[in-house]
């Protein structure tokens, strides 16, 4: 009876990483994962915090107790001719999970680019001058 029920443990899980390597594939999904390196500086001053990375782009989360906070990062790939590397979004209310890696697809992380209305109060260059 133990070696069914591990027979079935192991197919769910394979089935679950089939799917995920698939959906991979088609770039329907990607992997943010947890850079333990990282160091978080606010105004100059080291926080605690997370920072989940990925090929194109971070969620940068502070955690000071009560004020804990989540940015997302967007990397433009090259500097274009006005020095734009890429841009932030404020994630408010949503904070990123402490896990070691975070899926992405299509609507998950919530804090995604917005629609042009709010766009303006929400995205900010990643280096301002």
């Amino acid at each position: 009876m133990q070696r069914k029920a591990l027979i079935a443990v192991v197919l769910a899980v394979l089935s679950i990483l089939g799917a995920i390597a698939f959906l991979r594939s088609y770039n329907a999904v990607s992997f943010l994962t947890r850079n333990r390196r990282a160091t978080i500086e606010v105004n100059g001053t080291p926080v605690q915090g997370d920072v989940l990375e990925g090929r194109l782009t971070a969620i940068v989360t502070t955690r000071d107790g009560r004020k804990d906070h989540s940015y997302r990062l967007f990397f433009e790939g090259d500097t274009d001719s006005t020095g734009d590397t890429g841009f932030v979004i404020d994630c408010h209310g949503w904070l990123a999970p402490r896990l070691p890696f975070l899926l992405e697809v299509a609507n998950y992380p919530p804090c995604n680019i917005l629609s042009e209305d709010v766009y303006k109060d929400r995205r900010w260059p990643i280096f301002r001058r």
